[in-house]
């Protein structure tokens, strides 16, 4: 991952989602009680980031960036280069992006799935995650700037791979909610 594709994620691509979710509407449970003695931050909030979210996220972006390697005929032991290693960041900087818009989606409620909120509810939200995906799109397509993040529009196996840590996030996401509800 290159330094301008960092920047690209957090400069680009994150920051209308976490202008939304800034503007989330609060629940009925946050109108009625005040935090008192309580803190914004918690140990589950820390275990769902560190132990849940974080590392679906990479451990399918890993996947997305070996599957699109072997995909372009990239044997281990090999030096990656070429198309091959650009369209392999493509695929990890993509699922990195998509991730963390499905990850905005699922941090809205620490106890519920995004579904059950209404995909809508937040209407500042849907509009943020699509200015994301354009920007995804821009930065991988247009050839220029692909070039300067160090990357290119990935393979089929990298897109499909990337496109799949959406359920992954949620299907986490889900099981550590109904876990912790235990």
């Amino acid at each position: 991952m290159g330094v301008f594709q960092i920047l690209a994620i957090d400069l680009v691509t994150d920051q209308f989602p976490s202008l939304a979710l800034a503007l989330e509407p609060p629940t009925e449970r946050q109108r009625t009680h005040t935090l008192t003695g309580q803190h914004l931050i918690d140990g589950a909030l820390l275990r769902r980031v560190f132990f849940v979210l974080g590392p679906t996220i990479s451990v399918v972006t890993l996947v997305a960036f070996s599957a699109s390697l072997l995909s372009g005929g990239w044997q281990f032991g090999d030096p990656a280069t070429g198309t091959t290693m650009l369209a392999a960041s493509g695929a990890a900087w993509a699922t990195i992006v998509l991730g963390q818009m499905a990850n905005a989606f699922a941090v809205r409620s620490p106890t519920q799935w995004p579904g059950a909120l209404g995909w809508t509810s937040n209407p500042y939200l849907p509009w943020a995650v699509a200015s994301g995906l354009v920007f995804l799109v821009v930065l991988l397509y247009v050839p220029w700037l692909a070039q300067l993040l160090g990357q290119a529009p990935p393979s089929a196996i990298g897109w499909a791979v990337a496109v799949a840590v959406v359920p992954a996030v949620f299907g986490m996401d889900m099981i550590y909610k109904r876990w912790r509800a235990e």
